[in-house]
């Protein structure tokens, strides 16, 4: 097992140094994600038999909580407005980054309806379209909301490998506290990661493409200049 995850994330850490284009990173998550799918329930095992970090990964997992994503998008915004406007658009995108990852989250939780650990149903127990917490299990929202405000930060301010060192953290605690499997929290670092990069992508590359808020109508909407 052990063996089998560390050959996946060995061809996934080749596949951004050979190629790194977006077929390749798609690639690599999907191979790990294949992999630690047919091991969830081995890995949960392993995971239940070494408790004693709990007190650490509750406090950790909450990096992946949405009040302090939406604290800390505010917090870099209202510095960007006091300090330094010209970095505005890096958190104004790395914001809608977030906010997308975390609305494909919620979509295809309830689409698929996946048990969570502790419903005690198995790992491959789907009920579609459920709405209950206990079958909101992939992917991981915390682990989305983690690795998009990553992004988000590393581009601001830098520092790559400390703000993806806490979110492959968050990740962990989401296993280890028994809310995810491990499979779940692979598919919402894919989802946080690439979600957020495409959005940089195509808001920085394509200025026709902007995005707002109607305060009459409480939407969000993008508007695509010809």
């Amino acid at each position: 097992m052990r063996r089998c995850l560390l050959t996946s994330i060995f061809i996934f850490l080749l596949a951004r140094v050979a190629f790194c284009s977006w077929v390749a990173e798609t690639a690599g998550f999907a191979c790990i994600f294949a992999v630690s799918f047919t091991l969830d329930e081995q890995i949960n095992e392993v995971v239940q038999r070494n408790p004693g970090a709990e007190d650490f990964f509750d406090i950790i997992t909450y990096y992946g909580d949405e009040r302090f994503v939406l604290g800390a998008i505010s917090a870099a915004a209202l510095s960007d407005i006091i300090l330094n406007k010209e970095e505005i658009n890096y958190t104004k995108n790395g914001a809608i980054g977030v906010a997308t990852s975390w609305a494909t989250t919620g979509v295809l939780k309830s689409s698929f309806g996946r048990a969570r650990p502790w419903a005690d149903r198995g790992a491959y127990s789907f009920s579609p379209f459920s709405t209950k917490q206990e079958n909101l299990s992939l992917p991981s929202g915390h682990t989305t909301a983690a690795f998009a405000l990553s992004t988000l930060l590393s581009r601001r301010y830098g520092m790559p490998g400390v703000f993806f060192s806490i979110a492959t953290l968050t990740a962990i605690s989401r296993v280890y506290l028994g809310e995810h499997w491990t499979s779940d929290a692979v598919a919402g670092a894919a989802i946080g990661w690439l979600g957020s990069k495409l959005m940089y992508h195509l808001l920085e590359k394509n200025s026709s493409i902007t995005f707002g808020f109607s305060p009459k109508d409480n939407l969000i909407f993008a508007e695509y200049r010809f």
